[in-house]
């Protein structure tokens, strides 16, 4: 199965939508979809583990294929600290 990361900036609405209704379609049969890994106001990140037919409903702009980047998770943990 097929890992990626799907990152989508909250403000193309069309995208984060695209992305809303995909996870709402695919985040029960997926083998693993994390948490939102993004700070939510501005950029929205998840890790997924799911078929290839559900990747391909994806846009392609905001799939990033291979093993999950360590920036995500650098990423996490910046966002956390600041109040």
């Amino acid at each position: 199965m097929p890992r990626f990361t799907i990152t989508v900036d909250t403000d193309a609405v069309d995208q984060a939508n695209a992305v809303e209704a995909w996870l709402d379609r695919w985040q029960d049969t997926a083998e693993h979809v994390s948490d939102n890994l993004g700070c939510g106001c501005c950029v929205s990140i998840y890790h997924v583990e799911a078929s290839q037919e559900a990747l391909a409903e994806l846009p392609n702009d905001v799939v990033s294929l291979g093993e999950w980047t360590k920036w995500c998770a650098v990423f996490q943990v910046v966002d956390r600290r600041e109040p």
